[in-house]
């Protein structure tokens, strides 16, 4: 099931993007866009949002202010 997070900063493998949408597809892939307006089913993180990708094709590690974040 595709995720989708808005946080003040989202930081993926090191960029940081900001204020920004991040969506999480059933196969992992990623996209992230700058926040431009709500988009319904969308997740807020307040604060930051750090992704770590280790394989193409596996989950990533997700962390909300240092914290773990599962992504189920």
């Amino acid at each position: 099931m595709m995720k989708r997070y808005l946080a003040h900063r989202v930081i993926v493998d090191d960029i940081d993007y900001g204020m920004s949408i991040i969506t999480i597809n059933d196969d992992y892939s990623m996209s992230v866009e700058p926040y431009e307006a709500e988009i319904h089913s969308t997740r807020f993180i307040n604060g930051v949002l750090t992704v770590i990708t280790l394989t193409p094709g596996q989950p990533p590690l997700l962390f909300a202010n240092g914290k773990p974040l599962p992504l189920d």
